[in-house]
């Protein structure tokens, strides 16, 4: 990593990107080095970005390799640290409070991403113009992620190009069935902050309802069909916590999901695609309580258990 000068943050920058570390030491160099590297800022290099980094209470040398990193990119990057794990919705809701961003950006401290991820997501949300006022920009703007679980290797842009434009209930409603993850995209921060949406806190899957809450409130959306996001796949899987811990994780979500969905006035144009994806919760818990109970990762004791 390179030194650069120190320069005070800008109340009109363009991008936050808010990133939840707990023990990611093994990861922080790659991930942190290609958003600082980030093509983005050649666009806008006096306040074009802000990397905020939330570290979760590590136990591991992260909060050292954060401060190592904010020494030498003091232009844009933040490190704030919490004394209790309290999970990345907490994380992610510390950075909200902190983001000056016009956009904001969400990554997980253990994938990767492309050194021109941001910059292409901008332009696509200027309708591919960099000058644009914000105003005329998309709400929302995606992109393609590979994900990547042992051998296996798949790539998906979860916004259909069919839906790049203005949303009616209809975009909306699909876009809500297959939400995809709120790391290949970018947000309007007004889209977060007039009803000041926030992360479930202490709680698994907490990213759905959020994510699927910002699609229904979205005018307007944009993409990038091309790959700009890594997911691998070293992170816990749901499959090994307990039973009782995974009906208790898709109850949550399905219910915060309708929690958050119902009120909406447009929600009765959206009733189909929210009740699709609350249905579709219900029947991934099922299916991965079946694959417990078949003993994948499942001790004996607690297949006994749950038979008795």
């Amino acid at each position: 990593m390179r030194i650069i000068r120190t320069r005070n943050f800008q109340e009109n920058t363009r991008i936050s990107v808010i990133v939840p570390v707990y023990n990611a030491e093994e990861f922080l160099y790659d991930s942190l080095g290609n958003l600082v590297n980030q093509t983005f800022r050649t666009l806008f290099p006096h306040h074009g970005m802000e990397v905020i980094c939330v570290d979760d209470a590590s136990t591991d040398r992260s909060l050292q390799i954060l401060h190592q990193c904010q020494s030498q990119f003091p232009d844009i990057v933040k490190v704030l640290h919490q004394d209790q794990n309290k999970g990345p919705g907490a994380a992610r809701n510390r950075g909200l409070e902190m983001a000056s961003g016009q956009y904001i950006g969400f990554m997980d401290a253990d994938d990767l991403i492309d050194v021109t991820m941001y910059e292409k997501l901008y332009v696509a949300a200027g309708w591919g113009k960099i000058n644009r006022n914000i105003e005329e920009m998309a709400d929302v703007a995606d992109c393609a992620i590979e994900m990547q679980r042992g051998d296996w290797k798949g790539c998906v842009l979860y916004t259909s190009p069919d839906y790049f434009g203005m949303l009616d209930d209809d975009g909306r409603s699909q876009l809500i069935v297959t939400p995809g993850s709120i790391a290949t995209r970018i947000f309007k921060r007004t889209l977060i902050e007039e009803d000041e949406v926030r992360f479930r806190e202490c709680e698994m899957m907490e990213d759905l309802d959020f994510l699927r809450l910002l699609l229904a409130k979205a005018s307007s959306c944009a993409g990038v069909k091309e790959v700009l996001y890594l997911y691998l796949d070293h992170k816990s899987s749901v499959s090994y916590r307990a039973y009782d811990c995974i009906f208790s994780d898709y109850e949550n979500v399905i219910q915060a999901t309708y929690n958050r969905l119902s009120p909406l006035p447009n929600y009765e144009g959206l009733r189909a695609g929210a009740e699709f994806a609350m249905l579709e919760l219900a029947d991934r818990c099922l299916y991965d309580l079946d694959q417990m109970y078949k003993g994948r990762h499942l001790s004996t004791a607690t297949k006994e258990q749950y038979e008795a």
